[in-house]
């Protein structure tokens, strides 16, 4: 049986000799580039989710697109793929996608896509997430200042 070799290293103040640090030596890996089956889940909101009455079928369409999702959110399945996959009838699966859009945690994306709002989770990179929330900042505030001038006038 083979041991574990621990090695003591000691840290040392290069112009006084003292030892700053008495400890061990750890072996840290390279980290690991993960390319395929991850996205960031954002804790507040799944709070949200959690909070919001989601039929259950709703909620296993969710599960199912938040497991096929592209980079940047955009998830393509069919509603015939999402059936299939789920062993759901089709006109249910388009209930659960009007639902989950209504509700906005799926909002409209390019070329008749959706996308999983940003609030709930990202896949991508953090650099992008920062932009596609200033983009959707500027759009709030954009039908925010549209909504004032409309009941105004």
């Amino acid at each position: 049986m083979k041991t574990k070799q621990t090695t003591r290293v000691k840290l040392l103040d290069s112009d006084t000799g003292e030892v700053i640090d008495d400890g061990d030596m750890v072996y840290v890996p390279r980290r690991l580039r993960m390319k395929e089956g991850w996205f960031m889940a954002m804790q507040d909101g799944l709070a949200m989710l959690a909070k919001q009455p989601l039929r259950g079928e709703s909620m296993r369409v969710l599960l199912y697109l938040m497991s096929e999702m592209e980079f940047e959110n955009y998830v393509r399945p069919t509603h015939s793929e999402i059936a299939a996959a789920l062993s759901m009838q089709r006109p249910n699966v388009s209930r659960a996608i009007r639902e989950l859009r209504e509700r906005h945690v799926l909002i409209d994306g390019e070329h008749g896509s959706l996308r999983l709002e940003s609030s709930y989770g990202w896949r991508g990179k953090v650099k992008s997430l920062r932009d596609h929330q200033q983009v959707q900042q500027r759009e709030c505030e954009k039908e925010a200042k549209a909504d004032a001038e409309a009941a105004m006038a």
